[in-house]
């Protein structure tokens, strides 16, 4: 049987707690991006332009692989919502609408989140980031937040391994036609893609 549980350990791996709760923590830390950009190269006139018409781009922390995680993994029950990378929130941001196999995704900025499914069953959870802000909630605790956008993702295991936690924005060959774009991630033996149309384009 393919064990993708460990996804969930994306989260557990560097949660960064301080023993005896200090009243402050402070962390310089490096973050990635993966970014989408559509562009309108022409002006009525004719003349040419660099005007953004849309973009979406994904922010992460990428916490290091260990073994270990996958039998861990096993033990957290379904329904649960885990944090997806490491140090604050992994963002999604989105100019348009985006549509995940006919669930829809408002434009906006998204704390996004995994949320364990039946057997091996996962999704991503996006969390609009005013009320992220609202209920001063840091990214090692998404299961105390409110609301969410559930969102498909397909995991299947990888004959590699991958070091470290990797998300990557794929736009699809055809793509100035289709909008299509595939969030792919990538860590230890397993790999997830949630794939998604830019609307209004």
């Amino acid at each position: 049987m393919i064990r993708v549980s460990s996804l969930v350990l994306v989260a557990a791996s560097a949660l960064g707690f301080v023993a005896q709760n200090p009243p402050h923590v402070n962390q310089n830390v490096d973050r990635a991006l993966s970014r989408v950009v559509f562009f309108d190269w022409e002006k009525s006139d004719g003349s040419n332009s660099k005007l953004v018409r849309s973009e979406v781009f994904v922010e992460y922390g990428a916490p290091s692989w260990k073994p270990e995680f996958e039998a861990a993994a096993g033990r957290i029950p379904a329904g649960t919502r885990v944090r997806l990378g490491k140090d604050t929130w992994t963002i999604l941001e989105t100019w348009n609408d985006l549509d995940f196999g006919g669930t829809t995704l408002p434009a906006g900025s998204y704390g996004v989140a995994l949320k364990k499914g039946d057997g091996d069953a996962w999704s991503l959870v996006a969390f609009d980031r005013a009320a992220l802000f609202a209920q001063r909630l840091e990214a090692n605790w998404p299961a105390e937040a409110r609301g969410g956008i559930e969102l498909p993702l397909t995991v299947t295991r990888s004959e590699t391994t991958a070091a470290t936690m990797e998300l990557r924005l794929v736009p699809a060959a055809d793509i100035d036609e289709s909008h299509a774009v595939t969030l792919e991630l990538a860590f230890g033996p397993l790999q997830a893609k949630a794939g998604f149309k830019v609307l209004g384009l």
